[in-house]
């Protein structure tokens, strides 16, 4: 069963891979070795038998010729290093050589070899009750190598006639000639030339069978060969222990290569698990520790981000609930206090004031809902692919119409410029209506009466730009990079109403329409900006 863990199966599926990639080179190699050598030892086999074969039909015409037949059969068999088997037509065996493991029967054989040129000579003498003939061979070495297996010979053979018996042919009794010129192909001349040795050279299982044809082409049997030298064994048994030994060593160094790589890929996923164990347990603050260029920094990286964000985020929600719960505590309190005072005494003569700050407590909390709701909705990105195309100017316009009347009941001058030819955008035109708004609504908030506000609408060929200028109390310097941010309230706004909410959503619609507000105070007051990009055509 492999292990559940990476730090183990990569060096185990390294191993495999390596011994899989052995075993398939190894068994092509051995394959293609062994039809190489098979196909060897079959053209020695059958170049010797058609040598052979083309020989052994002259002893078949000679007196008394199962003597040299078997004499000549144990030469070729001892040079061609085969067995060699005559059989007539009819199948029956006429002369075997038999194993090569014994020659006895050879009769009195004398060997002295050389190569390079150097004649090699074989006797046999062949008593018999009437006659007595010698045979005489001699190996003629045309061309050897150092262990003789591609040596190229020539056996020739002839005879001495002793005595009154006339030699089968019709030659003169006594006297010597020729009897074969026999090329014994590829024979084994070398260190393993007695087989007689069992320790010398290895033997096939091939058979091959040759024709032995007479003068008139008509066949007079056949010639089979066996036992001929086995070209490959040893080298394919020494090809197959280098084999194992370096398949081995190929999966023992694969599985070692694999344990290192497994060793490089689980420590920084180590790391990362002990991280994120710690933030599991309440470590927010922590990070990866992880320094590398490939994917695996890449995700240590990315992890990273993603902590520093949720970190962020819970801290802020953690502002969140205090502001949130300090923002409706404060209105709660009020109310609390004023409808005790009503219970207690139901003829107080501030009945009515009470009762009025009593609602516009409840206004305060209403609005607060409304907000903390608007806020949650965008941030969670509802109704963000709610857009169509919104006309600036009309929705402006429309504004405009609204705040004038709050202006002038403020006892402020408004303005509203529209200087935009091209004002159509792609928005949700209810959270533009709200942020805009909300801008203007500051600016009257924010502003003493006798002051002014003004709203300008300006374009550029890549996009529209809401200007909302006043003449009020102006931003303290050190509250301006967070007046965006929830229940911020600048540090003269206490005399305000308000909930610290307005601005927060601003910055929240801007976000979703990947727009940009921006704030600056002016020699006058305070100006806000709102940039929103065209349609890109």
């Amino acid at each position: 069963m492999i292990p559940d863990s990476i730090r183990w199966r990569l060096p185990l599926s390294y191993a495999g891979i390596a011994l899989l990639a052995a075993l398939l080179l190894g068994v092509i190699l051995l394959l293609a070795l062994r039809g190489y050598y098979s196909r060897r030892e079959n053209d020695y086999l059958l170049s010797n038998a058609r040598a052979i074969s083309s020989n052994v039909s002259f002893f078949t015409g000679l007196g008394s010729a199962q003597s040299a037949l078997d004499a000549h059969v144990k030469l070729l068999a001892f040079t061609s290093q085969t067995r060699v088997k005559v059989f007539d037509s009819d199948g029956d065996l006429l002369s075997d050589s038999g194993d090569l493991r014994d020659i006895e029967g050879l009769g009195t054989l004398s060997v002295g070899l050389e190569v390079d040129g150097v004649s090699e000579s074989f006797s046999q003498t062949v008593n018999e009750a009437e006659q007595q003939r010698e045979f005489t061979s001699s190996i003629k070495v045309e061309e050897s190598t150092a262990q003789g297996v591609n040596s190229r010979m020539q056996i020739e053979t002839s005879v001495t006639v002793k005595g009154d018996v006339e030699q089968a042919g019709g030659s003169p009794r006594g006297g010597s000639e020729p009897l074969s010129l026999v090329p014994a192909v590829g024979a084994q001349l070398g260190l393993d030339l007695d087989p007689g040795d069992e320790t010398g050279i290895r033997r096939s299982d091939k058979t091959v069978r040759e024709p032995i044809l007479s003068e008139l082409g008509a066949p007079n049997g056949y010639v089979e060969l066996t036992q001929g030298p086995a070209f490959g064994s040893e080298v394919l048994a020494s090809v197959a222990w280098g084999w194992a030994v370096s398949s081995a060593l190929a999966v023992v160094l694969a599985g070692g290569a694999g344990w290192l790589m497994s060793l490089r890929l689980t420590r920084p996923l180590t790391s990362l698990t002990d991280t994120t164990s710690r933030m599991a347990q309440g470590e927010l603050s922590t990070r990866a520790n992880v320094q590398r260029g490939d994917e695996l920094g890449q995700l240590a990286g990315s992890f990273n981000e993603m902590a520093q964000r949720v970190e962020s985020t819970v801290n802020t929600l953690q502002r969140f609930v205090g502001d949130a719960a300090h923002q409706i505590l404060t209105p709660l309190t009020a109310l609390r206090t004023d409808l005790d005072t009503l219970r207690q005494d139901p003829d107080n003569p501030n009945r009515d004031a009470l009762i009025v700050r009593a609602t516009a407590q409840l206004d305060r909390l209403q609005e607060l809902s409304d907000n903390l709701l608007s806020l949650s909705r965008l941030e969670a990105g509802v109704g963000s692919d709610e857009r169509s195309e919104v006309d600036l100017n009309a929705l402006l316009a429309d504004l405009g119409e609204t705040f004038a009347s709050r202006a002038e009941q403020a006892g402020l001058e408004f303005s509203l410029k529209i200087e935009s030819r091209i004002s159509t955008i792609q928005a949700n035109e209810s959270q533009l209506r709200q942020a805009v708004g909300n801008l203007i609504d500051n600016a009257i908030k924010f502003t003493l009466p006798g002051g002014e506000v003004s709203v300008t609408l300006q374009s550029t060929d890549a996009e529209a730009i809401v200007t909302v200028d006043d003449t009020g109390v102006g931003i303290p310097d050190q509250d301006i990079p967070h007046l965006f941010e929830r229940f911020h309230r600048g540090r003269n706004a206490s005399s305000h109403t308000g909930n610290g909410l307005g601005l927060a959503i601003v910055q929240a619609i801007a976000d979703a329409h990947n727009a940009t507000v921006t704030v600056e105070n002016t020699e006058r007051g305070a100006r806000f900006r709102l940039f929103l990009a065209f349609p890109s055509q």
